[in-house]
């Protein structure tokens, strides 16, 4: 098997489909020191592991709007513009997406993963039913970790609303100065929610348009841990939970 190709398991008629599909992080700067233990988890197994930037991210959201590129240029928070990157890539290229504090439990079961996307056109993980307890059927997708075939019009979906959802903050902020900054909401997997699950429906019942098409891994017991690496986060007055408090989200939008 090469370096970054997975081999997915056999479709209808007996081939074997090959897809190159990438395995990525985002990082809001050059400087990635404080992403080697990170990035030594995943190398072991993944050594084609990349992590992208905003150069790589805005012309992807420039195709959609021009408009959608300069206003992810402005949000000033890491976390949120992360929120949209990682969208953008995984729409345009497929592949897996893992937050930067994702750790790699089981190499082989992830490949396994990657076979489900002959059948579904995304898969996501739920939240920790241990660290956050809920009934067995209410869905609490996350967004620190997506895989999913190019072009998904789910995920789409995903990022067409988040960025409209953003562009509405920026122009409550341009009017009102400091609001309320809720990213779950915008750009989060509360947003995921809202879009896949029926209405009233206590997150437990997939609207009919998503049936079939989404398989649900898990975090408790499946191959990829979170909040194993935080050496990144150095100073709790830098995470946007603090700063949203003294900041707006977008710098001023300047056209000239």
């Amino acid at each position: 098997m090469r370096e970054g190709t997975f081999l997915m398991s056999p479709d209808v008629v007996g081939r074997r489909m090959e897809y190159q599909l990438p395995i990525f992080g985002y990082w809001h700067s050059a400087d990635h020191s404080l992403l080697g233990d990170f990035l030594a988890d995943w190398h072991v197994h993944f050594p084609d592991l990349r992590i992208i930037g905003d150069a790589e991210v805005e012309p992807l959201i420039g195709q959609i709007s021009p408009e959608y590129a300069a206003l992810f240029r402005r949000i000033r928070f890491p976390a949120q513009k992360s929120d949209v990157a990682r969208l953008a890539y995984i729409h345009e290229f497929g592949g897996l997406y893992v937050d930067c504090h994702c750790g790699l439990r089981n190499a082989f079961d992830l490949r396994e993963l990657f076979g489900k996307l002959d059948q579904y056109e995304l898969v996501l993980w739920e939240n920790s039913y241990i660290t956050v307890p809920r009934p067995k059927d209410r869905m609490r997708p996350i967004n620190g970790i997506l895989l999913c075939r190019p072009r998904s019009s789910i995920v789409r979906h995903f990022l067409i609303s988040g960025l409209a959802n953003f562009d509405a903050h920026s122009r409550q902020e341009a009017s009102e100065g400091l609001v309320e900054c809720r990213p779950w909401h915008m750009c989060g997997a509360g947003n995921y929610s809202r879009i896949l699950n029926v209405p009233a429906s206590g997150d437990t019942q997939l609207k009919p348009e998503f049936a079939g098409r989404i398989f649900f891994s898990n975090i408790d017991d499946g191959p990829i841990s979170i909040y194993r690496h935080n050496a990144y986060k150095t100073d709790p007055e830098q995470h946007w939970s603090r700063r949203k408090a003294r900041e707006l989200l977008f710098e001023p939008n300047n056209p000239t």
